[in-house]
């Protein structure tokens, strides 16, 4: 089970996750997702001292949520988060994205259809 959220700080994705909780019926979402995080200062937001990473590492310890991720549909600023983001060292275990565009930097690098790192 996944689902996302639009917001970028701490007490907003904290009050997020306990709505989908309740929503969706259950006491473990699989991935939960930051949405649209379309610009570097978004991505900052995110990621910053008060930002939506904390609450959803602090569901993911109390067992609420499986995998964190980040989603978005601007090629170009997908690219950049990568560059801009230690997957590791922010608990980004895993991304999916279906390739779409030829000559991206995930082609150029010989990885086609799903990307899964």
């Amino acid at each position: 089970m996944a689902t996302k959220s639009l917001v970028r700080d701490d007490k907003a994705m904290a009050k997020d996750i306990k709505i989908s909780l309740k929503n969706l019926k259950t006491d473990y979402i699989d991935l939960y997702q930051c949405h649209n995080v379309k610009t570097d200062v978004g991505l900052e937001k995110v990621l910053g001292p008060n930002g939506a990473l904390k609450a959803l590492l602090r569901a993911k310890e109390a067992g609420k949520i499986r995998y964190i991720g980040i989603s978005g549909h601007i090629v170009k600023t997908f690219l950049m988060q990568l560059k801009l983001v230690n997957l590791k060292q922010y608990n980004f275990q895993e991304i999916l994205w279906r390739m779409r565009v030829k000559g991206t930097y995930f082609q150029k690098q010989g990885i086609r259809g799903w990307v899964l790192l």
